[in-house]
């Protein structure tokens, strides 16, 4: 079976719509014949006449009676209400959704697999479609990332024919989600969608996708939620995206859905529809969304630009085979085939061979349904693992989730942009271009730090040495000092840090040892 991603946009099966629907060149039109009368003669004719209005008669009044007794049917009254429960949920949702066409500098390669899966029949193009819905009156939109990708210039067409421009705010890969914001501010109002509680879609519940497939706005399908926590772990396709924990629906998804929501009978965004499996390219009644829940914890870093923070325990999984989980007399587990030096699960103690069977009070089973887990897990935070040691002994540890070297490196990178010597807000020390404040103790205990770094100056010391907004400090040392003293408040920083004239060295969780020169 073929897997095409994402039914929103080019070559995967997302975007890019069909050329367009092209009409008959010749249109057949059914004539009816023309019967030459009869001999009979006038009495003949009026014979005939009296004969069909009688019928005619009859049959009206049959018809009259078949009608009246659906109409009264209870079956027939149950549809009809479930008719007019969709009618009444597609005039409350259909205004929330928006089509996005999207403008790329260049050919896109995922083009270039939709091309190939299609014979190299489809036209190259910089111009693909897909779907959206809307979060707030501002215009902010809530789309799938590879929708976006690469685009130059985005336009978006409301239900009542409204467009406006929009620019991608913040964007995030590896959960296939962007968020996207008007270029300048809208004149008119706009109705944003109600998010949902996802943890309560159960098989069986109606599903109702409302999107732009193939260019055709603002169509609503209608369906069942088919399942819930698949897993595709299609990095093969997408570079970096990691697929977990998805609502199954066979409400029809296609081509130009993509960053589409995914309804429930109250109106509210259980999913973002993402991808089908299929056979043609074509809806075949297998559709995926992401869970809403899944994408709220995100959110803020998006609108604000930010990198998205993923949990990291700094090893490779897999998921035991149907032969090995028969030689396991205990619960199978999730197989640890390597442990990478000096990161969180190493620290633990875990080892290659280990088999973790609970990841903080919850079994798993499946390695992606543990690196899900992990990555949802917020950074600093202190878990408890139970596994089985490669002698079959069973253990518990505790590690601290950090953040994997690709995205500590993203983090260093981000900067939030030129940063004017204004006056530290209350409750903030500015220390060596960085303003730091100390953490809640009920937070500070939870992530194993004192202080966090909530302003970062480009250019600064604290800039070069890699520190950026959200970073966490726990110990400091100065050339004064012989050892490192723990930061117990703001208030000890702030006499440590008055009392060094030369090269600090600070210790974050997530970055380690890290020196700060004074100028």
């Amino acid at each position: 079976m073929e897997v095409h991603v994402g039914p929103g946009r080019r070559s995967e099966h997302h975007a890019g719509g069909l050329p367009g629907l092209r009409p008959n060149r010749t249109e057949h039109v059914h004539r009816p014949h023309l019967l030459p009368m009869s001999e009979g003669g006038r009495s003949s004719m009026c014979r005939r006449f009296l004969w069909v209005c009688v019928c005619g008669v009859a049959i009206r009044g049959f018809t009259a009676v078949a009608e009246t007794r659906l109409a009264d049917d209870p079956d027939i009254q149950l549809a009809q209400r479930l008719e007019n429960a969709f009618r009444k949920v597609a005039a409350r949702v259909q205004p929330s959704v928006v089509n996005l066409t999207v403008h790329t500098g260049s050919a896109d390669w995922r083009e270039e697999i939709w091309r190939a899966q299609e014979g190299g029949m489809l036209p190259r193009e910089n111009r693909f479609t897909g779907s959206g819905v809307l979060l707030d009156s501002a215009g902010t939109i809530l789309t799938n990332e590879h929708v976006v990708r690469h685009a130059e210039a985005i336009r978006v067409a409301l239900y009542d024919g409204k467009v406006y421009r929009a620019r991608v705010a913040g964007s995030d890969p590896r959960s296939d989600l962007a968020v996207l914001v008007p270029t300048q501010p809208l004149k008119f109002e706009v109705v944003a969608a109600s998010l949902a509680d996802s943890s309560t879609v159960a098989v069986g519940q109606w599903a109702l996708a409302v999107g732009n497939p193939f260019e055709l706005s603002n169509s609503l399908t209608v369906g069942v939620v088919s399942a819930h926590g698949r897993s595709l772990p299609l990095r093969s396709i997408y570079p970096g995206a990691y697929y977990t924990n998805l609502i199954q629906t066979d409400a029809a998804i296609n081509r130009g859905n993509s960053g589409g929501p995914l309804f429930n009978l109250n109106g509210e965004v259980i999913g973002i529809n993402t991808m089908i499996f299929s056979r043609s390219g074509l809806a075949e009644g297998v559709g995926f969304a992401i869970p809403i829940n899944d994408i709220k914890p995100r959110l803020a870093a998006l609108k604000a630009g930010q990198p998205v923070q993923y949990g990291w325990l700094g090893v490779r999984l897999k998921s035991l085979e149907p032969d090995q989980e028969a030689f396991t007399e205990s619960q199978p587990g999730v197989l640890v085939i390597e442990v990478l030096p000096d990161m969180p699960a190493d620290r633990a103690g875990l080892q290659q061979g280990s088999r973790i069977v609970r990841y903080d009070g919850q079994d798993v089973s499946r390695s992606e349904d543990l690196i899900a887990l992990i990555g949802r897990t917020e950074v600093g935070r202190m878990v408890k693992l139970d596994y089985y040691d490669p002698a079959g002994n069973l253990r518990e540890t505790r590690v601290r989730i950090g953040l994997s070297p690709q995205d500590l490196a993203r983090l260093s990178r981000f900067r939030p942009g030129e940063w004017a010597d204004e006056p530290p807000a209350e409750g903030e020390f500015p220390w060596r271009g960085m303003h730091l404040r100390e953490l809640p103790p009920a937070e500070a205990s939870k992530l194993g730090a004192t202080l966090r770094v909530s302003r970062v100056k480009k250019g600064s010391p604290a800039d070069r040495a890699g520190f950026y907004e959200g970073a966490l400090l726990d110990r400091f040392k100065s050339s004064e000092q012989s050892g490192f003293v723990k930061l117990e408040s703001l208030e000890q920083f702030r006499r440590l840090a008055e009392s060094s004239r030369t090269a600090v060295y600070l210790h974050s969780p997530l970055l380690g040892f890290v020196q700060v020169s004074a100028e």
